[in-house]
């Protein structure tokens, strides 16, 4: 959970925060949440040297960029109820991959009859 709050603190420290009144891309709530999770759940495990390319890597997995990335982050920055409610469905997420990789584990340490 710390390096949730780690990579929240780098992203919002990355995110520009120009109120340009241009259209800046973003990424849908689903994908923006599956992304985080993936993100997050990995983040804490990696050496310091490969966590850029780990989340380039997870960008191009959802065939999103950086700057979508950002743009999202700094549209939630501006809606704390709204940066809430899917802070509420990342950590639901990452509670359903914990339990189904918990119930995958215990199905495969089963003894055989």
């Amino acid at each position: 959970m710390r390096s949730f709050y780690i990579f929240i603190i780098l992203m919002i420290t990355f995110t520009n925060c120009s109120d340009s009144p241009e259209k800046k891309e973003t990424i849908d709530r689903e994908t923006f949440i599956q992304l985080y999770s993936d993100v997050v759940e990995r983040y804490d495990i990696l050496a310091m040297s490969k966590r850029d390319a780990f989340v380039d890597s997870v960008f191009q997995h959802y065939n999103v960029s950086r700057d979508a990335f950002e743009n999202t982050v700094e549209k939630y920055n501006k809606d704390p109820e709204r940066w809430q409610k899917v802070f509420d469905q990342i950590i639901i997420e990452l509670e359903n991959r914990a339990r189904a990789l918990s119930d995958t584990s215990n199905q495969t340490n089963k003894p055989t009859q």
